[in-house]
């Protein structure tokens, strides 16, 4: 199984992020904008997992932790003279985030489970191997990227399952954080 930890995004934000979606396979002449359906931020990538390993994972993620509010804030890309940009929604790195991440990092390795160790840079991507069919469409973007601030209570155990128009996500856990008022 390919698996993830990830904050999932509601209808609500989804559409908020939609139009840049759409303008982004707009502006595009190669490349693929992320399906507004499986925009997310992951926090942890696994990878494939056996799926005798699917209790231990579930029981080194439920860590304590508090819910926050994320800021939605910019649109950034890395380049790839090769294959493309990749283009991403910035997530301003609040400390309850990094925090999150470092938690469940440590939990996971702790388990066995090879993590990612590198200073999280937390984004949402929204494109993949992206070539724009001008110069001003950068700018574009940039001038219609969206600014949302919202609340995260939850976090999910997503498995990832490539099909040939997209990949499907199926939550199988859900790990609901802790009111930060009931501390």
């Amino acid at each position: 199984m390919r698996l993830f930890l990830g904050i999932m995004f509601d209808d609500e934000i989804k559409n908020r992020i939609r139009p840049v979606l759409d303008m982004l396979s707009a502006e595009a002449v190669h490349g693929k904008a992320t399906d507004p359906d499986n925009v997310h931020l992951t926090l942890i990538f696994l990878g494939d997992i056996e799926e005798s390993r699917l209790d231990e994972i579930k029981q080194a993620i439920d860590v304590d932790a508090y819910a926050f509010d994320l800021w939605i804030r910019d649109l950034g890309h890395f380049k790839s003279f090769r294959q493309g940009s990749t283009y991403y929604l910035g997530v301003e790195a609040v400390p309850d985030l990094l925090s999150l991440e470092a938690k469940l990092s440590d939990a996971l390795h702790d388990k066995g489970f090879k993590v990612d160790r590198r200073t999280y840079h937390p984004h949402i991507t929204i494109g993949r191997k992206i070539e724009l069919k001008d110069e001003d469409a950068l700018t574009r973007l940039l001038d219609n990227a969206p600014s949302i601030r919202f609340r995260v209570d939850a976090f999910h155990l997503v498995k990832s399952t490539r099909t040939s128009k997209k990949p499907v996500y199926e939550s199988l856990m859900t790990v609901l954080l802790k009111d930060p008022d009931e501390a």
